[in-house]
């Protein structure tokens, strides 16, 4: 399955926008559905979602209409599968030891059957005409739609090639011409091999969110819409800044054949 990452974050005309405010524009006034999955692995096909969480935002204020989580009850197969796939390198592990990463234990709350549980996730956005957001959001759909299906909605934005694409470059061009918070703000997202991170934790690490929580759906959903929230008025106070900077063009357009050659 081709990643769906083309036709995200509007981009039909993606190389063309320079001015990201372009985006807030068509996103402004319209209701949002933020939304998170945790899973038992990578594979669509192979591997089962433990978690789906959302949060319904106007778009007005990004504040809080309604919210949806499920935790997702675990099949024979897939507890089988976690053993035999953690088998070879540790006799002694468990179903519980492969899902501390996504905290699945810590819930206390009921499970509930996958398909019934994301029947009722597309319920839940498509109960009003609304936006679908998500950090990284072609893993999520490509999870979910195996399953059910498109779901209905205005479009998709994608938090995570936001930063990649506007966010990240801004930013280094900003710390480039001297702005404080750009540096540290940067250096707080760059990872061990140097590189300024687009994924969630590292963003919310250099924006000052708490991360404590990190892996459970509803939290990395209530994370997504904070740091959406952090870059775009971020971007709306510095954009007259870093918008004729030669090194945010540059920043950028790497970041689009970067992710132009992720996509193949």
């Amino acid at each position: 399955m081709k990643r769906i990452a083309r036709i995200l974050l509007l981009a039909k005309q993606l190389s063309g926008i320079k001015d990201p405010r372009d985006i807030f524009s068509e996103l402004k006034g319209k209701d949002m559905v933020f939304f998170d999955v945790e899973t038992t692995g990578l594979r669509q096909h192979e591997h089962q979602i433990t978690q789906i969480a959302a949060i319904r935002v106007r778009g007005e204020d990004l504040q809080s209409v309604d919210k949806f989580h499920k935790k997702i009850a675990l099949t024979n197969k897939t507890q089988e599968q976690i053993l035999k796939d953690k088998s070879k390198n540790d006799k002694e592990w468990t179903v519980s030891d492969s899902l501390k990463y996504t905290q699945y234990d810590n819930l206390k709350m009921p499970v509930t059957e996958e398909n019934k549980s994301l029947e009722e996730f597309k319920a839940f956005c498509e109960s009003s005409s609304a936006y679908l957001i998500a950090h990284n959001a072609s893993f999520d759909l490509k999870m979910i739609g195996t399953r059910i299906g498109k779901i209905k909605s205005i479009g998709v934005h994608d938090t995570m090639m936001f930063a990649r694409l506007f966010y990240i470059p801004a930013l280094k061009a900003l710390a480039a011409a001297g702005d404080e918070k750009a540096k540290i703000t940067s250096a707080a997202m760059t990872s061990k091999s140097g590189k300024v991170s687009s994924a969630l934790n590292a963003i919310a690490k250099g924006l000052g969110i708490d991360t404590s929580n990190a892996h459970t759906a509803m939290a990395d959903v209530e994370n997504t819409v904070k740091i959406f929230s952090e870059m775009t008025n971020y971007i709306e106070e510095k954009a007259e800044e870093f918008l004729s900077s030669d090194e945010y063009e540059q920043e950028r357009q790497n970041a689009i054949l970067k992710q132009r050659e992720y996509d193949k």
